[in-house]
Formats: structure tokens, C-alpha cells, sequence
């Protein structure tokens, strides 16, 4: 028998670890009748079928090859430094000399449907992810940055499409969170700055847990806001790692939506002929030192439209 709980309610359930997630939308849909809560779950990982996720259009477009997305346990993979426990987890492997994807350039994420549209900020309601990456211990630090969790906008028309709003990248030995914002109804140029919400030392070798809270407007004084908690395997209390209350996004009518993996920009940058002196050493950002990427990604869980708090977010994904 296990207690879960939220939103200061209590209920006595025996609910396996795969049934975690359905007993949480149970329960929302009694709390959202009573004017407790108010959640759409959206995703999660270890309710889906994997497998049959992957041969999506969207996914299939995500990736260039065999060996660039793969769901564990596997027969192809016999030999991994992880173990399913009993959650799925997803393999990601990026190569330098991978061609480019079908939707573009080096990366090997998957892609989940666009999850809100314009501001997003009716009622004050905002949107959680929470998931779990492992860095193998053979994972070195480079100098040149990839993206591992990253909210991109859909452009609207007449827009070209821009660097994501909100993005988790490692980058020389370190984890660093990024937004980006802009007031522009249209965007002809992906010119809106970088911010550095966030940097910590990653870890290899261990599973690094985190959630994100995250509330969408472009408006200088709106109500966007990105909040975000970190923890290691080993231990367990969660970190608070950020909170940021600013303009986040661009002035969009279409979707954002969100995605993982891996994709390494610098890759597909140094092999363009205007841009070679990326890989000279004599450019910035500096080179990349490394020609293969492989990480790990379980317990992915996206919650829509919610005003749950960071509690009833972890009892309705955590078993």
C-alpha cells in the first residue's frame, strides 16, 4: 500500500511503478472537477511504447541513423552502462561525420508535440518536464556546446525558424541553462540574444534528474518565468537551481514544443565551407575535441496546463 498525495490531498493506492502515471490522471481529473487542480499529463515515457514512438514522421526526421536513437533493453545494445531498473530509457548516439538529419543538421533527439500556443499565461497556469540524463563516464568536456533538452517555437508565417526559447546544453565540463526572447511580431532573423540563466559542473557516470517549471511571454512585464531543480541518483533531496522571472519566448500565435537528445551545432557548422574556421582553432566558439556523443534519457514526464505545484508534480511522477 503506498500514500501519494496532491495538492494537500491524500489517497491510499497499489499502484506499480508503469502505473504511476494513470493513477495520477485519475486523480487530476477528480481534483480539476472539485477546482483543486488543473493539469493536462502530456508525456511520459514509461507509458508509451518506444518502439512504435520512434517510427513517428517526426521522430524519423529527428535522426540519420541506425544507431541514433534507440530504446534499452535491446538487442543491439548488450553491453551499456546503465541499467532499465523499471524505467524506459531512450540511447542517443551523434557522430561527427553522421550525415545531417532529414529535418537538418547533427542531431539525434525526439520531438513532442507542441504543447501551448501564444503567451500561454491564461490563469497563471504553466507547464512542467521532468526527465533524467546519464553522461557515460568515457564523456569528455568540449569546448563546443550541444543542446540535450531544448523548447523550440513554431515560427509563425513569414517567420524563419530560430534558436529554441529555452535550452539545457553542456558545454566544456558544464551544464548551462539558456533563454532567449524577443518583442518582434515577426522574426526575418534569428537574431535574438543568448541569456545564461544558469551553469553547474555536470557528472558522468551517475543519472542527473531535473525538472523544469516553465511559463511562456515575450513581455517585458509579463509573467514568464522559468524555475528549474536538479538531483543526482545518489541522493535525495532536490536542488533548486533557478528561478527566473522575465520575458521568455517570441511573440508567436503557433506552438512550442519540446525536444531531447542530442544535437551539436558546432558539428554541422564546421563542415559549412563560410564557417570552417570553427574547427581552425582560430574562430569562436572553439573547436570541438571530440567526434562521438552518447547519452542516456528515462523518466520524461510533461505536464500541461497546471497550477500543481513542485509537490504534486513529484507525486504524480515519482513512484
Amino acid at each position: 500500500m503506498k500514500l501519494m498525495g496532491i495538492g494537500g490531498l491524500r489517497f491510499f493506492a497499489d499502484v506499480k511503478p508503469t502505473q504511476a502515471w494513470a493513477a495520477s490522471v485519475v486523480l487530476l481529473s477528480f481534483l480539476a472537477a472539485i477546482g483543486c487542480v488543473r493539469a493536462t499529463p502530456l508525456f511520459d515515457t514509461d507509458r508509451v511504447n518506444l518502439d512504435a514512438f520512434l517510427l513517428g514522421e517526426r521522430q524519423i526526421g529527428n535522426r540519420c541513423c541506425d544507431h541514433s536513437v534507440n530504446p534499452l533493453p535491446s538487442d543491439r545494445y548488450q553491453d551499456e552502462p546503465v541499467s532499465s531498473d523499471s524505467s524506459q530509457v531512450l540511447r542517443f548516439e551523434l557522430r561527427y561525420d553522421d550525415p545531417d538529419a532529414p529535418f537538418s543538421s547533427k542531431r539525434a533527439e525526439i520531438t513532442l508535440d507542441g504543447t501551448v500556443k501564444g503567451i500561454g499565461v491564461i490563469g497563471g497556469l504553466s507547464e512542467w518536464y521532468g526527465f533524467s540524463v546519464f553522461l557515460p563516464s568515457d564523456y569528455p568536456p568540449d569546448p563546443a556546446a550541444e543542446l540535450i533538452a531544448q523548447w523550440h517555437a513554431t515560427p509563425d508565417e513569414g517567420e524563419i525558424f530560430r534558436s529554441p526559447v529555452l535550452g539545457l546544453l553542456n558545454r566544456n565540463g558544464h551544464w548551462q541553462i539558456v533563454g532567449r526572447s524577443s518583442m518582434k511580431q515577426i522574426q526575418l532573423a534569428n537574431d535574438a540574444p543568448e541569456q545564461l540563466l544558469w551553469k553547474g559542473p555536470y557528472r558522468t557516470g551517475i543519472w542527473t534528474s531535473f525538472i523544469f517549471q516553465t511559463r511562456w511571454d515575450w513581455r517585458v512585464d509579463g509573467h514568464g518565468m522559468v524555475r528549474a531543480w536538479s538531483k543526482l541518483a545518489t541522493t535525495e533531496s532536490w536542488q533548486p537551481i533557478l528561478t527566473y522571472h522575465g520575458p521568455i519566448g517570441y511573440r508567436d500565435d503557433r506552438d512550442i514544443y519540446f525536444k531531447a537528445g542530442i544535437y551539436k551545432w558546432p558539428w554541422e557548422d564546421c563542415q559549412r565551407g563560410d564557417l570552417v574556421e570553427l574547427c581552425s582553432g582560430s574562430g569562436s566558439p572553439q573547436p570541438s575535441q571530440v567526434e562521438r556523443r552518447v547519452i542516456y534519457l528515462k523518466d520524461l514526464h510533461v505536464l500541461g496546463g497546471s497550477d500543481a505545484t513542485f509537490s504534486d508534480f513529484l507525486a504524480m511522477t515519482r513512484p
